[in-house]
């Protein structure tokens, strides 16, 4: 009797579960509309209308709506694997709390839609740099507020449909970095739960900061995943999963930084670092592909050397798709060069996320 029931079980349409930490619970059972389903090993997606099987090897572009792609894209399960902290928090969050303030936050700068127009990095960086401190200056330095932002930015991937999400953020002094640290871990733990999404998170190193200043971040990084081992847990199954390099590309240098992610590496820390988003640097390409990161960041400005040997070691990249959901101000980093973040990069087999907002398309 019992494998019948868990065979009825596995037979069941999954299109409308909800997704949990671990599983997925389905909703009580409502009338609808026949519709179209696409079965995959896991689970079945369901389109929003009847796709005629002659159109079944055509991509879905050419045979459904924009509103019906929307509404597929939004209900399908998503994993989000490069979701800064700072770049997630609402608009209107910022606006409540910068009046709270009494802050003019007419004349602030958070949104990024201007550095699509410039082809100077540094400028771009320059003002993508303004509009992270204008986020920090409202959000990094009050206990609660960090709460809140870090619950909010997983209830909004998780309302979109996101199943997986790594979060990552640089360490502020709250008072100080570990208590920081501590305060986005605990409230992962808890938003997780509420809103039925798995969450881990990456610790930031800012390339444009000083050496003193990574050697910190990332002892404190490997204390904290190390620290998770007790009460009789294993180090990997905590919240905090790695360490990642980012920043302004045109500051710091990597052979500096390198020892630091290897510590940090041998610690068990995973690595991810943000990558070729400064052009004609191949020589620091070549160094950070050598190193073996886990993953790598945008890959914006690779040569034909380095996207082949990319290919040849099978490094996973996440990059970008421009996007913006209305109550998230910042788009993910290299959207000035949205055009080349959007391109196809690596043939089929190679692993490739795209990173976008939260928000249906």
């Amino acid at each position: 009797m019992a494998d019948e029931k868990d065979e009825s079980q596995r037979s069941s349409k999954r299109t409308s579960w909800k997704p949990t930490r671990t599983s997925f619970v389905a909703p009580e059972k409502q009338e609808e509309p026949q519709q179209e389903v696409h079965q995959t090993s896991d689970y079945e997606v369901k389109l929003p209308r009847k796709v005629p099987l002659s159109s079944s090897r055509k991509p879905l572009c050419d045979i459904l709506s924009r509103e019906d792609l929307r509404m597929l894209c939004h209900n399908m399960p998503k994993i989000e694997l490069h979701a800064h902290l700072s770049g997630t928090v609402k608009e209107s969050t910022l606006g409540e709390l910068g009046r709270a303030k009494g802050l003019d936050i007419g004349r602030m700068k958070f949104s990024l839609e201007s550095l699509a127009a410039t082809d100077s990095l540094e400028q771009t960086w320059k003002e993508t740099v303004e509009a992270f401190d204008n986020i920090r200056k409202l959000t990094a330095y009050d206990p609660q507020v960090l709460r809140r932002i870090v619950n909010e930015a997983i209830e909004l991937y998780a309302e979109d449909g996101c199943v997986y999400l790594e979060l990552r953020t640089g360490l502020k002094h709250l008072p100080d970095r570990k208590t920081f640290l501590s305060e986005v871990i605990s409230t992962i733990n808890v938003a997780q739960g509420k809103h039925g999404i798995i969450v881990r998170l990456l610790v930031s190193v800012d390339r444009g900061a000083s050496l003193e200043d990574a050697r910190e971040t990332i002892s404190i990084a490997i204390d904290a995943y190390e620290s998770q081992s007790k009460g009789g847990g294993l180090r990997g199954g905590g919240v905090l999963v790695g360490v990642e390099m980012g920043g302004n590309p045109l500051r710091g240098n990597w052979d500096e930084f390198r020892p630091l992610f290897q510590q940090a590496r041998d610690a068990g820390l995973r690595v991810s670092l943000h990558f070729a988003e400064n052009k004609g640097y191949e020589d620091e390409h070549e160094k950070i592909l050598e190193f073996g990161p886990d993953r790598l960041g945008h890959a914006v400005f690779m040569s034909q050397n380095i996207t082949e040997k990319v290919l040849q070691k099978r490094t996973p990249v996440e990059r970008n798709k421009v996007r913006r959901r209305p109550e998230t101000p910042l788009t993910p980093p290299a959207v000035f060069v949205s055009s080349m973040s959007c391109r196809p990069l690596l043939p089929p087999g190679h692993q490739e996320s795209y990173l976008t907002p939260p928000q249906s398309y």
